[in-house]
């Protein structure tokens, strides 16, 4: 059977057009790859879709080596029930901070205690555990409040009062051990 000139020109698109196709697709796995890799390799900062429309940035640059940590000098405000939405405690620069250093030191042992086994050993890093934290105790609301009172938890962690104080106390001991010198006041 004898093929027009069309069908034969049709048929050598096709081949052409399948051969890009596969070409394309490997590049495009080949990329996928090296970008899942890099994503994966990020210890500084990760972000984390948490709640609709909200972006956060968990561990930005507070933590180099995991030594040392910095915070805003706005952030160094002690807590109680009645603060209003503009305390350091709603704010998700301060809050993180103060999470993820709660979390290095005292692991998820807090988080056990207060919210029931949490069974973050699954999660690799630190990141990912205070991810998992914010989406059980927040929904990433960074000015939200306990179900039933500020009392009971406040922001993205949902730290009540007494932990908030304390963890700013033992931050204040650890930074101005490693940084001879320097002299935190907390408000």
């Amino acid at each position: 059977m004898w093929q027009t000139e069309s069908e034969k020109e049709l048929q050598k698109n096709r081949v052409i057009l399948s051969f890009l196709s596969v070409i394309f697709i490997g590049v495009l796995a080949l990329n996928l790859s090296k970008s899942r890799a890099a994503f994966e390799n990020l210890e500084i900062t990760e972000l984390s879709f948490i709640q609709e429309n909200t972006l956060i940035a968990v561990s930005e640059p507070c933590y180099i080596d995991g030594y040392y940590w910095q915070m805003d000098d706005y952030c160094w405000q002690n807590v109680n029930a009645d603060v209003g939405e503009y305390h350091p405690i709603y704010d998700p620069n301060c809050h993180l901070v103060v999470c993820e250093w709660l979390l290095r030191t005292d692991g998820i042992e807090h988080w056990n205690e207060w919210s029931g086994p949490y069974n973050l050993e699954i999660f690799k890093t630190i990141d990912q555990q205070l991810t998992e934290i914010i989406k059980r105790e927040s929904g990433g609301d960074p000015k939200i409040c306990n179900r039933d009172d500020c009392g009971s938890g406040m922001g993205l962690c949902q730290f009540i009062s007494t932990t908030w104080n304390d963890t700013l106390e033992k931050m204040k001991e650890e930074y101005e051990e490693l940084n001879p010198g320097s002299k935190i006041e907390i408000n």
